[in-house]
């Protein structure tokens, strides 16, 4: 009875406050989703032929279409009025049509620069400001229509997650997107940049790599065009940068390269920079024979005094000597692979020397004879270990197979001495039962 009469005494205000709550809820969450499928724009555009109407076909599969971006956001309008044209796109309600090309990245960052906005997607918001510091974003700002915004490199109505395989910005779809401008001779002529990167990064043992090329190796592991030289912040790095670029994956290399004197003589006067040996876009991997030769790319190329071609010489081999140590020790190894032998031990030991052969690639950029050397001394201790230990359990395993040949003689001298034996009992058995018989 108590709880019927506060239902009762209940404030009429706050009944009819609370009946309009929960009726304005109903309406907003019936009208959302009919307001999404009965959008003037997306209705209008759909009964249109060729470009008119793939902007709808491409949008319906964009991120922005399933996130609730729709074309009034940012194209302006009035997508609520389906059967008046010129009122569903009047510029006094903010119709702007297609943004011009200058327009656009200041258009995207209307939500892209919104904190508040792209907190949840956890997207940076400073994309704009980085572009604009650009050479892309100084280019538009002069007036250059031909550079790349937005929509260049993400796509305008079929935007997809940079996660996406589809996506234009797709990790190992870079080099093509960006391919569409630098690989446009006519285009990059009006810049004095020469259009072949793409071909040749393509070429590159960084392009084999992306595109599947080289055998267990991750394409996600390799640099394309935005790891060099930015995203939107695109700016070719600085000719005392290169080294630092390089380093943020080759970080060992970098160490090393810093102890040397090719790092004192670019500090001081721009060179030599990474890409003078191993190449810009075509990069090719360290190979003991760039220290021989004249070859660009060669020690010789630069260098002609005697003591540092006798320096490149020493390098050479002892990189050719520690490999074919290497290489008789894994031999030996596989030799005995199915002998029944347990060989951890040995496989532990040419892991260490494998690894420090690896050591030996960055460590030459430091161009130290004597901590290769080093290195070459641990390489071979362990090498020479295991060449030792094989050695042994295969004079073991012969002297175990003489062995067997000789308890197999024994054996079989058994076997015929019991067998005579047999013979001879079974002949003494038969006499003596004939004699009783």
């Amino acid at each position: 009875m108590p709880i019927k009469k506060g239902i009762m005494k209940m404030n009429p205000k706050r009944t009819l406050m609370l009946v309009c709550t929960l009726l304005l809820i109903s309406i907003v969450i019936t009208v959302a989703p009919v307001f999404a499928e009965n959008n003037g724009c997306v209705t209008c555009h759909r009964g249109l032929d060729g470009e008119a109407q793939k902007v709808v076909t491409q949008w319906e599969t964009s991120i922005h279409k399933a996130e609730g971006i729709y074309c009034q956001d940012c194209h302006g309008g009035n997508p609520l009025i389906d059967d008046d044209m010129d009122k569903a796109m009047y510029q006094a309600k903010g119709f702007i049509g297609k943004p011009s090309k200058k327009a656009v990245p200041e258009l995207c960052a209307k939500c892209h620069s919104d904190t508040v906005r792209m907190r949840k997607y956890n997207i940076r918001t400073d994309q704009y400001d980085q572009y604009k510091t650009s050479i892309h974003g100084i280019q538009l700002e002069k007036g250059d229509a031909n550079v790349a915004v937005c929509s260049n490199c993400h796509g305008a109505h079929d935007i997809k997650k940079v996660n996406d395989p589809g996506s234009s910005v797709y990790y190992t779809n870079v080099p093509d997107t960006c391919g569409k401008c630098h690989a446009d001779s006519q285009l990059m002529s009006k810049y004095g940049i020469k259009a072949e990167q793409l071909a040749l990064y393509k070429e590159g043992y960084h392009g084999q790599i992306l595109y599947g090329k080289v055998k267990d190796k991750n394409p996600a592991l390799v640099p394309n065009c935005a790891t060099c030289h930015g995203t939107h912040g695109a700016t070719p790095p600085g000719v005392k940068d290169v080294a630092e670029v390089c380093g943020s994956c080759h970080g060992t290399v970098l160490d090393k390269f810093r102890e040397g004197p090719h790092y004192a003589a670019l500090q001081k006067n721009g060179s030599p920079k990474c890409y003078d040996c191993h190449g810009s876009h075509k990069n090719k991997m360290l190979a003991p024979e760039m220290f021989q030769g004249v070859e660009s790319g060669h020690c010789g190329a630069c260098h002609q005094g005697n003591d540092i071609q006798q320096l490149a010489k020493d390098i050479y081999a002892v990189i050719l000597d520690t490999k074919g140590e290497v290489d008789r020790a894994n031999k030996e190894v596989l030799s005995i692979e199915y002998s029944g032998r347990n060989n951890q031990d040995i496989e532990d030991l040419m892991n260490e020397a494998e690894t420090y052969y690896k050591e030996i690639g960055p460590l030459t950029h430091s161009l130290n004879l004597e901590k290769i050397n080093e290195l070459k001394t641990k390489i071979t201790a362990n090498t020479d270990k295991v060449q030792q230990t094989v050695s042994e359990f295969k004079q073991g395993l012969e002297m175990r197979k003489k062995n067997l040949v000789y308890y197999l003689v024994i054996i079989v001298l058994i076997i015929i001495l019991l067998y005579a034996k047999l013979r001879v009992v079974t002949d003494e058995y038969e006499r003596t039962a004939k004699k009783k018989s």
